[in-house]
């Protein structure tokens, strides 16, 4: 079980020349009840609240796929 968020940094050059970065936040593990405080839930869902956008990764070969990504949005849409 990951206790932290693994932040990152992605650098590049944009068409233009310029470089540029963004930076990136993984936020494994969320459980269900995690915008109630469940397991790690606020001490992850804090620094995904300051990201400007999120990427799902969802694992495909679940029983339901769907469910979970579901899941996560909801746990998302709460902690707002």
């Amino acid at each position: 079980t990951t206790l932290r968020p693994v932040l990152g940094v992605v650098e590049f050059r944009t068409p233009a020349g310029d470089r540029d970065a963004v930076r990136v936040l993984d936020v494994p593990g969320l459980v269900e009840g995690a915008a109630g405080g469940r397991g790690l839930g606020h001490e992850f869902l804090r620094h995904v609240e300051r990201c400007a956008a999120t990427l799902h990764v969802v694992d495909a070969a679940a029983a339901d796929p769907v469910g979970d990504f579901l899941a996560v949005r909801e746990e998302l849409s709460a902690f707002d």
